[in-house]
């Protein structure tokens, strides 16, 4: 990311991932943009996941398994957020 984080806009970000979690991983991208618009997704139940994540700066909740259009909806309104300060 480094040098060309402000061309993303958005990250979908797994919360279970080998060697750095989602939740190591959601902090190192906001140490390299704060304003960048995070989906979590998971298998686990949106209240389970979001106890690790319960500080609000997440742009979405993606549970799996999901299909193309229920992604396709969540990262359209994440896109539409304003950018966090």
């Amino acid at each position: 990311v480094g040098a060309r984080a402000d061309d993303i806009s958005l990250v979908i970000l797994d919360l279970t991932m080998p060697e750095l979690d989602g939740r190591d991983t959601l902090i190192a991208l906001r140490k390299l943009r704060p304003s960048l618009r995070v989906v979590l997704t998971s298998g686990y139940s949106e209240q389970e996941a979001l106890r690790e994540f319960g500080d609000g700066t997440l742009a979405g909740f993606l549970q799996k398994p999901f299909g193309p259009r229920t992604l396709i909806d969540c990262v359209t309104r994440a896109i539409g957020l304003p950018e966090a300060p």
